[in-house]
């Protein structure tokens, strides 16, 4: 569903007055970096992999729906907050089995619940969307990381002589840092940076 339909799915079940109600909020990490490191068309395989992994998990009842650019909502009727984490965690281990273009797929979930009759729901999405973010700030640099491995494993496997030609720089600027008796830690980094220069 888009955004407009999920929020009044969220008005009609609201209005049942029907507790528990839970939400996940879901973001998607690394979409930019998709889009940006390999074209628009993997940005939007991404996209259509978390909505097939939704559709593939979520329950009969559940309402799962795209609300942003990379962000997606399910709505959990008849369902306490335990229950919620619970499929929060398997959408977010099933998307993780999958790879776009050898990059691991990675998203970020909260779950938020309303309990009471008299609670907002808007207030349990935004409840469950800075959840969300909480975990964002951990999981979008373990993401980075997992991704520029995947990345420069996959380049260095097509391209044997970029793994050499990496190797080599990396090492010659580790050279230049001791020659210019810079401190380990700088001299790390120039060759780390001698070593990832070519990815794109």
């Amino acid at each position: 569903l888009n955004r407009g339909c999920f929020e009044q799915r969220l008005r009609d079940i609201d209005e049942k007055e029907e507790t528990p109600v839970s939400i996940i909020y879901i973001d998607l990490n690394g979409l930019k970096m998709m889009n940006d490191t390999f074209g628009h068309s993997y940005g939007d395989a991404l996209i259509i992999k978390a909505g097939e992994v939704l559709a593939q998990n979520c329950r009969s009842g559940d309402i799962a729906a795209r609300v942003g650019g990379d962000e997606f909502c399910v709505l959990l009727p008849a369902t306490g907050l335990e229950e919620a984490k619970v499929i929060a965690t398997r959408l977010r281990e099933e998307f993780a089995n999958h790879r776009i273009n050898e990059v691991p797929c990675s998203m970020a979930v909260g779950s938020a619940a309303k309990t009471e009759n008299y609670q907002q729901i808007e207030k349990v999405m935004e409840a469950a969307e800075t959840e969300m973010y909480r975990e964002k700030v951990f999981s979008t640099k373990r993401f980075g990381v997992n991704a520029i491995r995947s990345i420069i494993s996959t380049l260095h496997d097509k391209y044997p002589k970029e793994k050499r030609h990496s190797e080599e720089v990396s090492r010659l600027c580790g050279a230049l840092g001791e020659a210019m008796q810079l401190p380990e830690p700088e001299i790390r980094k120039l060759k780390d940076a001698g070593y990832l220069h070519d990815i794109g």
